[in-house]
């Protein structure tokens, strides 16, 4: 079984201001009062006029003008973007964290055997960032319940459910 999200995650409060610049975007309601946004490349080549390339980069959708977009959102409030590829348990995940125009967390990618979501990952230190509260026997990315999401069209079906 397979895991592979590329999001944009934010406090509902800040999503709102996340929808109304980029009313496309399709918006999956997360626990802790959080939003998830799935993006794709169609999405990224229609706010930044550039097609992410096919490359090598563990961060797939993370291009320059993304990151730009991404920079200027997050002049609304801290706001993380993700990226889990994984398969039978092999794989990785990634992030990076943004907040008043700035980057706040480089973008990482840790690569891992079983899938390991420890406290120490990449997504689960943005979260963190991003004000995401853990409960007692869980790390912030189930907190938030992204596991239930194998991939992005997961996350958009929760969309149009709303």
């Amino acid at each position: 079984m397979g895991h592979c999200i590329r999001a944009i995650v934010a406090a509902s409060e800040i999503a709102d201001c996340l929808q109304s610049a980029c009313p496309g975007l399709p918006r999956a309601v997360a626990r802790r009062n959080f939003a998830i946004f799935p993006v794709d490349a169609d999405f990224i080549d229609s706010v930044t006029e550039a097609r992410p390339p096919q490359s090598t980069n563990p961060l797939i959708l993370l291009t320059d003008a993304f990151q730009d977009l991404l920079r200027e959102l997050s002049r609304f409030g801290p706001l993380a973007y993700i990226e889990t590829d994984y398969f039978g348990g092999v794989g990785g995940q990634g992030a990076a964290v943004y907040s008043d125009g700035r980057v706040m967390m480089e973008p990482e990618w840790s690569k891992s055997g079983p899938i390991n979501r420890a406290l120490s990952g990449p997504i689960n230190r943005a979260l963190k960032m991003i004000g995401v509260r853990r409960g007692l026997f869980e790390d912030r990315f189930s907190a938030l319940g992204l596991g239930e999401y194998r991939d992005n069209d997961d996350l958009i079906d929760a969309a149009a459910k709303g």
